[in-house]
């Protein structure tokens, strides 16, 4: 097992049963697909997006990664298939009324559970070696099933708690509307879903733009960022990210993390 899989996992030449000879390509991030070859020594499928796909999802991650701890491959590809639905997902102006850690848990339960292991493996692999594959896909439904859940309880959780400290921050906007303080829905979106991320221990993208505040509203933003720490965790000590999220705002580009600290602890005179 050990020896075909380093030699598909380094895109080498596969000799199958009736002498027929292949090669799997490896190379992105995506599934692993099949490249016959002829008996001239040509490759049958010359557009790698149309050669047949043989293997894809953990299955895949696993082969190209082959030789590493299993529970390091199963935890570090939930993490990166999550990472990438959350940046997709989080840029949407809705992702704030959703938990976009549940809808991924269960989408990918069902990507997972269809993920291919092809038949046309058969022709170069051992029906032994093809169980084992399906081993690993299976282990990892298990895996998933039993260690995820746990953490989607912690982060839905602390989901709601941010979303009720926003609710309340915001209900003592004028007319309780975004635009009190920011000339842009998505603006108002972007801020308050990056700090939500933060305090899901998750990785935030920060815009490349600066945040535009209202005349004389720039107070309300860095003090509603006080207020939702004060009551979430005291300790600055961690907070790094945090000053940086503040940094998004134009009036507060350029603060130290002293500054930003000294300006959100102001938020009673707000709030």
């Amino acid at each position: 097992m050990r020896q075909i899989m380093n030699i598909i996992k380094n895109e080498g030449i596969v000799v199958g049963k009736n002498e027929k000879k292949a090669r799997f390509y490896c190379q992105d991030s995506g599934p692993i697909r099949l490249i016959e070859i002829d008996e001239f020594g040509d490759y049958i499928c010359t557009n790698i997006d149309e050669c047949p796909i043989v293997m894809d999802g953990i299955t895949a991650f696993a082969v190209k990664q082959w030789g590493k701890n299993i529970a390091f491959l199963f935890d570090t590809y939930y993490k990166i298939e999550k990472q990438k639905y959350l940046k997709t997902e989080q840029a949407k102006l809705e992702s704030l009324e959703r938990n976009l850690e549940e809808e991924f848990y269960k989408i990918h339960i069902e990507k997972e559970d269809i993920s291919v292991i092809s038949d046309l493996l058969k022709t170069y692999i051992e029906d032994k070696e093809i169980e084992e594959l399906n081993a690993i896909k299976n282990n990892y439904l298990k895996y998933i099933q039993t260690n995820s859940p746990k953490q989607i309880v912690v982060e839905g959780r602390m989901k709601k708690i941010v979303d009720d400290e926003i609710n309340k921050i915001v209900s003592i906007w004028e007319n309780q509307s975004w635009d009190y303080v920011f000339y842009d829905q998505a603006d108002f979106e972007l801020f308050f879903n990056m700090i939500r991320t933060f305090f899901q221990d998750q990785p935030i993208t920060l815009p490349k733009s600066p945040i535009k505040l209202k005349p004389n509203r720039k107070s309300y933003a860095i003090t509603a960022m006080g207020k939702i720490h004060s009551n979430i965790k005291e300790d600055y000590s961690e907070s790094g990210e945090y000053f940086n999220i503040a940094r998004t705002l134009d009036p507060y580009q350029h603060c130290e993390d002293k500054d930003l600290k000294n300006a959100m602890s102001k938020y009673s005179q707000y709030y």
